[in-house]
């Protein structure tokens, strides 16, 4: 999974902090860490369980979900405030997202379409939009690249989630069989250098994550990123609409640097 360093705002999925990107401590992950390798080192009942989650969400044409999560960070004080986000995302492959945010009074929508990126502070009124790459995956990285920027659960929705959740894991344990809101699931931890890792994955069909919890025990304070998951709908079509941008007409249009760096600590 990849690892996150300090808190911007993005747009652009997952989760959710959703539209809640972070400066990149590693960069982004390679995927293609060898099969073999990644399984001696992950107990084999949580193999099993992260691959099949993996496989149906790596088949899925459309995945849609939400998200509600909490995100600490240090205060002026020097203590840890929690702060909550609530987050939509529509994917469809390889080039249509659409992610939309809130925290407070404070609300994103991102909208990628082929290779035109567009983000929306809502809240201020103010826009960027961006020429990337005309692929999911290859936009996340771009973003990563160009501005740092690593969006939480982006993980999910590459080609082959199972390389890139994997890719610098250590060790991979099986928890055990745990409830989470209600759903029978398969709860696996997983440790790596700068960052532990759990997730519960349902034990139904189709097997989708309904938690993540991040733990980032080499950074001050050791705060946590938690995501609740729901409403989740891997399918074969939408209404293509949902990916066009939407824009007040009295929106303001800026760089897309000044917009995420305006958003630093929303």
């Amino acid at each position: 999974m990849r690892v996150h360093a300090s808190h911007v705002v993005l747009a652009a999925l997952a989760a959710s902090a959703l539209l809640v990107g972070c400066s990149a401590s590693g960069g982004p992950t390679q995927a293609g860490s060898s099969g073999s390798a990644v399984a001696a080192r992950i107990d084999p009942q949580a193999d099993a369980a992260l691959k099949r989650m993996s496989q149906a969400l790596a088949s899925a044409q459309i995945i849609s979900f939400k998200a509600h999560s909490t995100m600490d960070e240090p205060l002026e004080s020097g203590q840890m405030g929690s702060f909550t986000r609530t987050s939509s995302v529509v994917m469809q492959r390889p080039d249509k997202l659409r992610a939309q945010a809130h925290r407070g009074d404070r609300a994103w929508t991102l909208w990628y379409r082929g290779t035109k990126l567009t983000v929306l502070d809502e809240s201020k009124k103010r826009y960027a939009t961006l020429e990337v790459p005309g692929q999911i995956d290859k936009m996340f990285d771009f973003m990563a690249d160009k501005y740092g920027m690593v969006v939480p659960l982006a993980d999910f929705m590459f080609p082959n989630p199972y390389a890139e959740l994997t890719e610098d894991v250590l060790k991979g344990e099986f928890v055990g069989q745990h409830r989470c809101h209600g759903a029978a699931c398969d709860h696996l931890l997983f440790t790596q250098e700068n960052m532990d890792w759990q997730i519960w994955i349902d034990r139904g069909t189709p097997p989708v994550p309904r938690k993540v919890v991040m733990d980032y025990k080499t950074r001050p304070g050791r705060p946590q990123f938690v995501a609740m998951l729901s409403d989740w709908a891997l399918s074969s079509s939408v209404d293509d609409k949902l990916f066009d941008a939407v824009l007040p007409k009295d929106a303001k249009k800026v760089e897309m640097s000044e917009l995420l760096k305006a958003g630093e600590g929303d």
